[in-house]
């Protein structure tokens, strides 16, 4: 009998408490899931806002390539012309002369290579190409600055009175003007917007170059040894 009565008791037991449990079940399950979800969504969102920016920054990152590509061109550029007058300068130290009678003999050309790339710097304005206009303008500030001077320097040097230094005179006397008309040039091309802004560039670009070379030589050695600074070395020093 009391067996019989233990079972009916927990029939009612489970039949009351089974539901609850499940209800509260269900309820937690609902309170875990919330919270999961609201993270789920969170982090679709932040991925989302990832993919957004991802272009932008690949491309920026495609920018600074591309700009630093471009820097190490016109540094290249520029650093050919410096070396290809270096050496002509090198070269008209000491002529022979055969070759000193040649150089007499280029000075016209000298004079009709200036005029023909003022000619093509001259037909870019106003709607020509910037990139080209300024590289005609560096090559003619470098014939102009160094190329005409150093080899006026040469015939007077070795030419004496005579007609080879008239020409050289003559030569020096037209750079001047030369020089007048390349900076009426470069005035002329600073008041507009797109050759303006590639001058901006190629001044920013020979700041970095100015900025680099001078960390150069203030940089330190790369590596050195302890025997640099040991007292056998001192010693060494002391004994002379």
């Amino acid at each position: 009998m009391d067996a019989l009565w233990h079972f009916y008791l927990a029939i009612v037991l489970a039949i009351v408490l089974i539901p609850r449990l499940i209800a509260w079940l269900i309820a937690w399950f609902a309170s875990e899931r919330a919270p999961r979800q609201e993270r789920d969504i969170e982090s679709a969102q932040r991925q989302e806002r990832d993919l957004e920016r991802a272009p932008a920054n690949v491309e920026q990152q495609q920018l600074g390539l591309n700009e630093e590509g471009l820097y190490r061109q016109w540094l290249k550029e520029r650093l050919d012309e410096r070396t290809a007058l270096e050496k002509e300068r090198v070269r008209i130290q000491n002529l022979s002369p055969k070759a000193f009678a040649q150089l007499i003999a280029d000075l016209p050309s000298i004079r009709s290579r200036v005029e023909y790339l003022l000619e093509i710097a001259e037909r870019q304005l106003p709607k020509g190409n910037p990139l080209f206009f300024w590289d005609t303008i560096s090559k003619l500030q470098g014939i102009l600055s160094h190329g005409i001077p150093d080899k006026v320097c040469a015939v007077k040097k070795q030419a004496g009175v005579g007609r080879a230094l008239e020409q050289a005179e003559t030569l020096e006397r037209e750079a001047k003007l030369f020089h007048e008309r390349l900076q009426s040039l470069a005035d002329r091309a600073k008041g507009l917007e797109a050759f303006a802004q590639e001058h901006a560039l190629r001044c920013a670009y020979e700041e970095r170059q100015l900025k680099d070379f001078k960390w150069q030589l203030i940089r330190p050695k790369s590596s050195f040894t302890l025997g640099d600074f040991s007292d056998g070395g001192d010693g060494g020093g002391g004994g002379d």
